[in-house]
């Protein structure tokens, strides 16, 4: 259905506006809803990742330690420390830095009118204001 605008009354066509900037709004919110939906998967999956590491890595030490075997143990230990240093590594690249406070305002301190004869110099009255 086509209305003109000359058939529209200003408040009419205000509120079309209106209408038109929330669905402009609507559409941004769930652009980003959709954005944080994919950062939680993606969390998710990272985090199963890390949980699947320390199974693995606890099955791998609880056989070294039954075997009595120094090298299969030393091997385990070897594993732990490098997947560590991976996943401290990722940490660290994908945290971001902390925000550096911003410097404190300096005073500005309005110098002190003088004489030439070094005298303070008496207050300025405007002669528009009127008499106390």
């Amino acid at each position: 259905m086509r209305i003109f605008h000359e058939e529209v009354p200003s408040w009419a066509r205000g509120l079309l506006a209106s209408n038109a900037r929330l669905e402009s709004g609507m559409k941004s919110i769930m652009a980003s809803l959709a954005d944080i939906q994919a950062a939680v998967a993606a969390e998710k999956t990272v985090e199963a990742s890390v949980v699947a590491l320390l199974t693995t890595l606890s099955a791998d030490l609880q056989a070294a330690v039954a075997s009595n075997d120094p090298a299969a143990m030393q091997a385990v230990v070897d594993g732990i420390n490098a997947n560590a240093a991976a996943l401290s590594a990722a940490v660290t690249q994908n945290t971001p830095a902390a925000p550096v406070p911003a410097p404190a305002p300096i005073p500005i301190v309005e110098p002190t009118p003088t004489h030439a004869s070094g005298d303070v110099a008496p207050p300025v009255i405007d002669p528009a204001l009127p008499a106390a």
